[in-house]
């Protein structure tokens, strides 16, 4: 386990506020052989500034090495580039995927060992890498491990490893509650926190990018696994997640964004997808109703939009 090399790869949308608090606590983190990769997302707001404010006040020990750097098309500039932190601007939104392929696309180029995918709206406890990289260094066949999420407002579990009911066609991302203090095998793990072996990046290959937010993370770990690789929940690795800082929490683009993936994964995966749309369809037409009842047709238009997913062709695996 000793010195190896791990990219922290974290997006940054708009929410420089909450990049810069999850920079802030990885400051604190014990184990010292990572860097840290930003990407800014096409933010288009003084993202850029806030967070190269932030570094030239709180990181100053090596050489700005602006302009130095590996080939990317989807990069519009190099902002920032040291041996502990690097941070580009996108020239446009690439979505969760897109933006987080750019990371690992560098650290297959750059021999990293591997890429530990975190949330921008997380808070990480000092310790947190340590338990993930016992783990994935235990047993070879172990690609991907993911830790338990708390909630910072009242420290609920809000994420921890999860499996799919299929008739739902949804991932229950907690697991048996008598099992969330416990090393457990699992579907998927979260990719607000998500350690992943540079053989897994090599046989596996990028996030889907189809999904644009929402489900890559799962639909990363069903490939992986299809390939031989083992997904790992580990307690002990523990963050605070604040959730949905690309979109607001119970908004009608939220609402789109997940259903829409929802139906995306099940029609890559669901053998019973017959039976899912079926529910699926049932449960969007009575939101549909009670929704124009109470007037609120953005999420109205936002049910239909992702129910017209139905009828589109996607990728499968």
């Amino acid at each position: 386990m000793a010195n190896k090399k791990i990219l922290i790869s974290i997006v940054n949308y708009k929410n420089w506020d909450n990049t810069i608090k999850c920079l802030a606590s990885l400051q604190q983190v014990t184990y010292k052989y990572f860097t840290i990769f930003i990407i800014d997302n096409n933010s288009q707001n003084s993202s850029i500034d806030a967070i190269l404010a932030w570094i030239r006040d709180n990181h100053t020990k090596e050489k700005n090495e602006k302009g130095v750097f590996f080939k990317n098309d989807r990069i519009s500039s190099v902002q920032f580039k040291d041996e502990k932190i690097i941070l580009v601007e996108t020239k446009e939104n690439y979505g969760f995927a897109g933006a987080h392929n750019i990371s690992m696309d560098y650290a297959v180029k750059n021999d990293f060992d591997y890429i530990l995918l975190l949330n921008n709206d997380t808070l990480v406890k000092d310790d947190f890498i340590t338990p993930l990289l016992k783990l994935i260094e235990s047993d070879i066949y172990v690609g991907i491990v993911g830790g338990k999420a708390l909630s910072p407002e009242d420290g609920s579990i809000v994420g921890t490893g999860g499996r799919m009911d299929w008739l739902r066609g949804f991932g229950n991302n907690i697991i048996e509650e008598e099992k969330q203090d416990m090393e457990s095998e699992v579907e998927f793990v979260s990719g607000c926190q998500m350690l992943v072996k540079r053989e897994v990046l090599k046989t596996v290959g990028f996030l889907p990018e189809q999904y644009f937010l929402y489900y890559e993370d799962v639909d990363y770990c069903f490939r992986a696994r299809a390939k031989g690789w083992k997904i790992y929940y580990e307690p002990k690795s523990i963050i605070w997640h604040y959730e949905s800082a690309s979109t607001v929490r119970g908004s009608s683009s939220r609402y789109y964004y997940l259903t829409r993936a929802r139906i995306i994964f099940n029609k890559c995966y669901n053998k019973k997808f017959i039976i899912f749309a079926i529910y699926l369809s049932g449960l969007q037409f009575c939101r549909i109703l009670k929704w124009l009842i109470l007037g609120k047709l953005p999420y109205v238009k936002a049910a239909v939009k992702a129910q017209l997913v139905f009828l589109k062709k996607v990728k499968t695996i």
